[in-house]
């Protein structure tokens, strides 16, 4: 019997949505070891959540995932306005969100439409977002710690690097810079440069 999981273009090499490729990788987990599946998922949607961060906020994806403390997708019943789902009801895919901070709950709240169409592009159907205000041992949670870390440093090595580009702000500063040249048909052809359109260096 065909695998409904398998997925014709990973037979053939090709690139699929993460979605499809995790779906099927979990499928080849042995079917008694829950726990290994349901930590793989969990690791799987905090991956994904993290990549649409990066997609929706870009270098300032960190502020918002330093304030993530869950990051859950369950299949309930559909309960509508019920309290209670009926029988038969069918099956819904939605998206939890705990977060420590109001700001960061209002933002994503706005762009709950495109965090869904961003799951929903990589394979992942999502049917509803909900979001919520983490309490008690919840907010001591946070699972993207390592990530925004790393995000931060690099942030800062790169602003460094632009400051090691930045040019010298007038001439006189560029003085210390020419001395130093070892070669001496270079630095005078830099301070001929400089004379030649009338900028003493030397004061």
């Amino acid at each position: 019997m065909e695998n409904p999981y398998e997925n014709s273009d990973l037979r053939k090499g090709k690139r699929v949505p993460l979605g499809v490729g995790i779906n099927s990788l979990l499928h080849e987990i042995d079917e008694s070891d829950e726990a290994s599946k349901k930590a793989f998922r969990t690791a799987k949607v905090q991956n994904m959540f993290k990549e649409c961060a990066n997609h929706l906020y870009g270098a300032s994806a960190f502020l918002v995932l330093q304030n993530i403390n869950a990051v859950y997708i369950l299949n309930e019943a559909d309960k509508g306005m019920l309290k209670k789902a009926q029988p038969g009801a069918k099956m819904i895919k939605k998206l939890l969100i705990y977060t420590c901070d109001s700001t960061v709950y209002a933002d994503l709240d706005s762009r709950q439409e495109m965090i869904k169409l961003w799951f929903n592009d990589q394979g992942e159907r999502l049917d509803k977002l909900e979001l919520y205000s983490s309490k008690f041992q919840m907010r001591k949670r946070f699972p993207y710690k390592n990530d925004v870390d790393l995000m931060k440093k690099n942030i800062t090595t790169q602003k460094e690097n632009e400051q090691k580009l930045v040019p010298p702000q007038n001439p006189e500063e560029l003085m210390p810079l020419i001395e130093k040249i070892e070669d001496e048909k270079l630095k005078n052809s830099i301070l001929n440069f400089f004379n030649n359109i009338d900028i003493n260096i030397n004061n």
